[in-house]
């Protein structure tokens, strides 16, 4: 169950719309990433914050909304953000901007539209994560969003894998105890 449904039922649970998740998520944040403005409207109606602040509050790596909608290319949900003062020029913790997550994440229609944005600014993208641009055809366990570029297997549990971006909280996400393997493409071991 998802959706609004999926929303109401955690709630009638006493799930904390305001809390945050092991990589320092809120859940109108992971609506953000998603591809439906509509959807971050509905939390904030919900009772999810209301301070336009959370903006450009930053999780465990340093992303905010304004980078996780960028990486899904949803151009209203950017939108939404940018009207609502997002800061165009936020670095991660790979110093890297929403212009070049959208770039990265093969949204050039949205990075065109960004880099003409007053304010917007990319990176130089020398960080070995933008080497190999290449797409897997595998989701990350964690942002659920198809891997590109760098990939990373657990050595124990075959089927988990993550992406560039969740790797870094790999003790919080997954078991602690367990490593993990980069992998190159096509290179997908799952014996």
């Amino acid at each position: 169950m998802g959706g609004k449904a999926g929303v109401e039922l955690l709630l009638g649970r006493g799930a904390d719309i305001n809390r945050r998740d092991p990589q320092g998520r809120l859940a109108v944040q992971l609506a953000m990433s998603g591809d439906e403005a509509s959807m971050v409207k509905y939390l904030l109606s919900l009772g999810a914050s209301s301070d336009w602040t959370y903006t450009d509050m930053q999780d465990t790596q340093g992303w905010t909304p304004l980078h996780w909608a960028c990486r899904n290319g949803d151009v209203d949900t950017v939108q939404l953000l940018i009207d609502s003062g997002a800061d165009l020029q936020n670095e991660n913790m790979q110093l890297w901007t929403p212009l070049d997550v959208a770039t990265f994440s093969g949204n050039g229609s949205l990075a065109f539209t960004l880099s003409r944005l007053q304010g917007s600014t990319g990176t130089e993208m020398k960080q070995k994560i933008l080497a190999p641009g290449y797409e897997h055809d595998i989701g990350c366990y964690s942002c659920f969003f198809e891997i590109c570029g760098p990939c990373y297997q657990c050595k124990d549990c075959r089927e988990f894998f993550l992406c560039f971006r969740c790797i870094e909280d790999a003790a919080v996400i997954h078991d602690s105890n367990h490593t993990f393997n980069a992998i190159e493409e096509g290179d997908v071991d799952g014996d």
